[in-house]
C-alpha cells in the first residue's frame, strides 16, 4: 500500500517541550485537537491529549482563560502533563500498518516521524476515513 506520508497531514502543529502549558491548550482549543506532538529541538518527545487537560478540569473550553491560564502555567507544565516516548509510525511505512495501529483503539493519532526522530506530520483515524472516503468516489 502507499506510504503513510501521502495521507499524513504535515506540517503537524506541535508545541514544544518549553512551551507554557497555557499555550498548548489555546492551540488544541483554538483549531479543535484531540491530541498535539510535543517537541524538543524538532524530535519528538511527548504526546499532549485534549484528555489530559480535561482530567485537570481544563478541557476544550475555550471561553475560560485569564486566571485559568495562571493557574496552568504555574501549577503545571507541558513535560509533566504530557505522554512521554508516544508511538509512533515511520515516514516510508504503508497506511496499511498506521490503519492497524489505530484500530487498536488506545490512539486516534500517531505522529509520523523521520529516521532521525525529527517530527514530520501526523496520521489520524480522520486521514483514515477521507482516504477510504476519496477511494469510494
Amino acid at each position: 500500500t502507499a506510504p503513510v506520508s501521502t495521507i499524513m497531514t504535515s506540517p503537524a502543529l506541535s508545541v514544544k517541550l518549553s512551551d507554557r502549558l497555557s499555550e498548548a491548550r489555546h492551540l488544541i482549543c483554538e483549531h479543535g485537537l484531540h491530541h498535539v506532538p510535543v517537541t524538543n529541538a524538532d524530535v519528538l518527545v511527548g504526546m499532549l491529549s485534549s484528555t489530559d487537560l480535561i482530567a485537570l478540569g481544563f478541557g476544550n473550553d475555550a471561553a475560560r482563560v485569564g486566571p485559568i491560564e495562571a493557574f496552568l502555567d504555574r501549577n503545571h507544565s507541558v513535560e509533566k502533563l504530557m505522554t512521554a516516548a508516544p508511538v509512533t509510525i515511520g515516514l516510508e511505512q504503508p497506511i496499511s500498518k498506521a490503519a492497524s495501529m489505530l484500530r487498536t483503539g488506545k490512539y486516534h493519532g500517531l505522529p509520523v516521524v523521520n529516521g532521525d526522530g525529527k517530527l514530520v506530520g501526523v496520521v489520524t483515524s480522520t486521514d483514515l476515513i477521507g482516504m477510504m472516503c476519496d477511494d469510494a468516489q
